[in-house]
């Protein structure tokens, strides 16, 4: 797995029509298979950070940044700091179908739940909402509600950890949101 910065001027995005997360998922798709991205936007740059099975083919936008590999054994740790941005929403089961998708009202109880599920346990967090964002596939809008995590986290169940850390947590994962980042604690 290789984990890549990507930094480009706003301007160019605008120039580009980069401007919501079903064409940053357009864009990155065309670097690498699989990937999963987060996206940093500031003032002036937008930062991405691109966890890939694979070295990205460098696209003509932007700084990209060293691929740098992630060793073999960064999951076998115990404790972590994370950061995890993620589309809080959960999905109405109709007869005959599926329903949509609709903003989850309790957030920290999804977060404890997806930990649970994926090998570890929260130890604490800070929780950022960042609300209602919407991409447009064509004409079609498509609704995430995003929240921002922050804090440390101990493993529990191995296997389902590194499988976490790997394919991502929650639903949206092409679309930036899921990407566990991790920090060792020693």
């Amino acid at each position: 797995m290789y984990l890549t910065q990507i930094t480009v001027s706003n301007t160019d995005l605008q120039r580009r029509h980069i401007s919501d997360n079903y064409r940053w998922k357009q864009e990155i798709n065309k670097s690498v298979l699989h990937p999963r991205f987060r996206l940093y936007e500031e003032e002036e740059t937008t930062r991405v950070l691109l966890f890939s099975p694979g070295i990205p083919q460098k696209l003509p936008w932007g700084n990209w940044g060293v691929n740098n590999r992630v060793p073999g054994n960064y999951h076998d740790y115990d404790r972590y700091i994370f950061s995890l941005r993620a589309n809080t929403t959960f999905k109405e089961y109709k007869k005959g179908g599926n329903g949509p998708r609709h903003p989850t009202k309790d957030i920290q109880k999804w977060i404890e739940r997806k930990a649970k599920l994926h090998g570890f346990k929260i130890v604490n967090f800070e929780m950022i909402p960042l609300g209602k964002q919407i991409s447009y596939k064509g004409r079609k809008p498509i609704t995430h509600y995003a929240v921002d995590f922050d804090g440390v986290l101990e493993v529990t169940d191995r296997a389902k950890f590194k499988l976490a850390a790997l394919k991502g947590i929650g639903p949206a994962k092409a679309f930036g949101f899921g990407l566990l980042l991790l920090k060792i604690i020693n």
